[in-house]
């Protein structure tokens, strides 16, 4: 998924330059209207996936901060303690966190 979030900031970026490229002829007439005319077919779907950029890497940031502070846990908590704390109380959650555990103890 981190590799898709790229593609956003690839295409995205590229888009906004185009817009302000389409948009300084105009603006150097001293036609506004016509610079956002021109300039609006790029500069807001550029924006949207600038956004969307933005806010995947801050929901990536976030779920890596929260796997860093769940495995220090690891040591200190029993399987059933870990999955209490760290469980959202459904079944998928509860094999998940599970599957973790073992897997973080397996390794350390």
């Amino acid at each position: 998924m981190k590799n898709i979030n790229k593609w956003f900031a690839y295409i995205g970026f590229p888009l906004i330059f185009i817009a302000a490229f389409r948009a300084i002829p105009h603006m150097l007439a001293g036609d506004p209207n016509a610079a956002k005319r021109a300039s609006g077919d790029f500069l807001f779907p550029g924006l949207i996936l600038i956004g969307i950029w933005f806010v995947l890497g801050m929901y990536y940031a976030s779920k890596t901060d929260n796997k860093n502070e769940r495995i220090k846990d690891v040591p200190n908590m029993t399987k059933e303690e870990y999955i209490k704390k760290h469980s959202d109380s459904t079944h998928t959650s509860n094999v998940s966190m599970g599957d973790e555990w073992e897997n973080i103890k397996k390794n350390n």
